[in-house]
This record gives structure tokens, C-alpha cells and sequence, in this order.
């Protein structure tokens, strides 16, 4: 039997943080998934449909299909459907089209990455012990 590796399983659990802890400011929308990413809150659309199943796989719409040079482009019936989970298009922020997608850490100021922040807010969620008040 062969081993799995523990640096591929770290690795996975650091970028499932990344994306935990991150949103997108969107660009020109080639780089965020329509119904994988979560670029208009806390959550991506499959999530807010509570979706968890092998369906969303080959869905890779990205954004940029919804952005013209003014802002948003969605259907009445793409609409329809973000409003049912709460995503209200006239409330959302307009994309810069000219821009690329950026991908921003919620936990600094400038949006910015770094090992101490992700720390911080590893160490933010676990819970404590209820023996560590002990030592």
C-alpha cells in the first residue's frame, strides 16, 4: 500500500485557508468562476444553493460572460436566480473591466497575504482546550 504524502495534504489544507479567508475585488472576470468562487460574499453561489455534489465539476463559467464595458450583464433569469440566494445584483459592486481579477486577504489592511496574518487567524479559530487555562 502505497503512502500519501503529508506535504500534498498540507498543502491542500493551506490553500482551502487562502480561499476561506479571501475574496475577489472583481476585474475583467476572467479569472473567478461563476458558481465555484466566492466573489460576492462569504460564500460562492454553489454554497448558497447548499450544492455539494460532482454536478458543479464542469461548470466553469467565469464572470467575465457577465461583464460589459458599463458593469454587469446578467439575465432576468441569472438575476432571478443570485436573488434567491441573496446575491442582489444592483448591490453589488461594479467590476472595472479593464482591470484584472484580484484575489484579496481579508485579514490585512492592504489586502495582502502574509504567514503571520494567516497565523493569526488559524489561531482566531481554534477553539481552546478546556484544560488550557491550567498551564
Amino acid at each position: 500500500m502505497k503512502k500519501s504524502s503529508t506535504l500534498w495534504s498540507g498543502l491542500k489544507e493551506a490553500l482551502k485557508l487562502i480561499e476561506d479567508h479571501s475574496t475577489w475585488v472583481v476585474g475583467n472576470g476572467k479569472g473567478i468562476y461563476l458558481w465555484k468562487d466566492r466573489w460576492a460574499g462569504e460564500k460562492s453561489v454553489s454554497e448558497l444553493l447548499m450544492a455539494n455534489n460532482p454536478f458543479w465539476k464542469p461548470l466553469t463559467n467565469t464572470l467575465s460572460a457577465y461583464i460589459k464595458p458599463t458593469g454587469w450583464n446578467f439575465s432576468p433569469t441569472m438575476t432571478y436566480i443570485l436573488s434567491q440566494v441573496g446575491i442582489e445584483v444592483s448591490q453589488l459592486q461594479d467590476p472595472v473591466a479593464q482591470q484584472e481579477d484580484k484575489r484579496v486577504w481579508k485579514h490585512t489592511p492592504n489586502g495582502q497575504f502574509t504567514v503571520r496574518s494567516a497565523c493569526e487567524a488559524i489561531i482566531d479559530k481554534q477553539p481552546s482546550p478546556p484544560w488550557h487555562k491550567f498551564l
